[in-house]
């Protein structure tokens, strides 16, 4: 079974938290007798809470079987906590808070108040035990996470793209009437998206045009990566580090300040913004908020794998794979530089690998680099066999784009459906 552990600490263990802190705060009055130590326990209980949702707030969590153990841990500590406590407020309702205090001394029920005395110990001890065994691999977690926001600051002032250049194989077509929407003459603001599947190019494809001298007069540049975590209050630093060039701490202002200096920044401008690899259509609506929809004939083009995530009113272009040629022509530019192929069974060998790949450009790109490093044709031949299996290998960049696909899949059937599928031979003809 595959957990999302961001989600499953918001929506379940921190519930819990929660639920465990309103029974303490709407019956302290009941707590007394053994109220030190629930209240130690409360807060051993919300502490760790705090840096587990920090820790699962990685990128990485999802894939972090020891954190998955953690929560379940967690989560069992919390729930016995909650019914404990629970069970003692019951029975200070039944015997009333002055003659529960005045019967303390009655041999029963002082034994009854005891044992839950050490039933919240035992608690507290397994809540620690949890703390000490994982304190390592949470920490690993969560400074991970500061050093990805140490890296964000670096490239607030990234002002384009950072994407391999390759020679433009199929996608001429597609620049031409891009390009023509882009210069087209009209003032209004224009939204252009760019839809395609993961690995077909879109980045690359937006980074052409991005850097395209004959689109930028006048035009105020700006390149947004957003990817599947976005962080809405980074990314407007961003825009506003490109657009001004400033050295400025922005971190301490809000994001509501940070959207209105946008909008100020850009409201009399003609501008070109690129938001790349938009996931989710709540990530689109919370940053064009910060677009002056201007008359300036400014354009925003967003690559997204989703063709709802923007509104259908706007007019998308979808990004087509390669042509078999095209592929093998893509793998010999980088394989062989400009000397190209000379060698026939390499070449024979190179196309079989090119349609193999289906035309997806990253798949080719990632296939190549392997091609690279082949020194005889039995080498080019084994890949030859079975491309995907060599650049889904964990080393292999493509294989974070499959599993951030599979990770992205909304419910656990199409997952079990994507792995039964993941289990059969390419090209494997499967009876229904």
């Amino acid at each position: 079974m595959t957990i999302i552990v961001d989600g499953v600490v918001e929506e379940l263990v921190t519930q819990g938290v929660n639920s465990l802190v309103r029974i303490v705060s709407d019956n302290v009055t009941l707590v007394r007798g053994i109220n030190s130590e629930i209240k130690d326990l409360t807060s051993d209980i919300q502490m760790f809470n705090a840096r587990l949702v920090e820790a699962s707030k990685n990128p990485r969590a999802n894939d972090h079987q020891v954190l998955r153990l953690i929560v379940n841990k967690f989560r069992s500590v919390v729930n016995e906590a909650e019914d404990t406590i629970a069970d003692y407020v019951v029975l200070k309702k039944k015997h009333g808070n002055n003659l529960f205090l005045k019967s303390l001394d009655k041999t029963p029920l002082c034994g009854k108040v005891n044992g839950y005395a050490s039933e919240i110990q035992s608690i507290r001890r397994k809540m620690n035990a949890i703390r000490q065994e994982h304190e390592q691999e949470l920490q690993y977690l969560m400074q991970y996470e500061i050093k990805d926001q140490d890296k964000a600051v670096k490239t607030f002032h990234q002002a384009g793209p950072t994407v391999e250049k390759n020679e433009v194989f199929g996608f001429k077509k597609d620049l031409e009437d891009l390009k023509a929407r882009l210069l087209e003459a009209s003032d209004n603001f224009i939204v252009i998206p760019i839809v395609g599947m993961p690995g077909t190019g879109k980045t690359t494809f937006a980074s052409m045009l991005f850097e395209d001298l004959s689109i930028l007069n006048n035009l105020v540049r700006i390149w947004v990566p957003v990817s599947k975590w976005c962080d809405r209050k980074q990314k407007f630093i961003s825009i506003i580090y490109q657009i001004t060039k400033s050295t400025e701490d922005l971190t301490t202002k809000s994001e509501e300040m940070l959207k209105d200096t946008i909008q100020t920044l850009l409201k009399d401008r003609k501008y070109f913004i690129i938001l790349d690899d938009v996931w989710e259509r709540k990530d689109w609506d919370s940053l064009q908020t910060a677009f002056p929809k201007n008359m300036n004939g400014s354009r925003v083009l967003v690559t997204t794998r989703h063709d709802n995530v923007i509104d259908s009113t706007w007019k998308s272009h979808n990004l087509e794979k390669l042509s078999d040629d095209d592929g093998w022509l893509l793998i010999k530019n980088n394989v062989f530089g400009t000397e190209g192929c000379s060698d026939k069974l390499l070449e024979e060998l190179g196309k079989k690998i090119a349609r193999k790949c289906k035309g997806l450009p990253l798949a080719l790109v990632v296939v190549a680099g392997i091609l690279r490093k082949c020194i005889t044709s039995t080498d080019w031949q084994q890949v030859a066999d079975n491309p995907l299996l060599e650049i889904n290998r964990e080393n292999q960049s493509y294989h974070e784009i499959v599993k951030m696909s599979y990770n992205d899949l909304p419910n656990e059937k199409l997952k079990n459906c994507f792995l039964y599928f993941a289990s059969f031979p390419m090209g494997h003809e499967i009876a229904i």
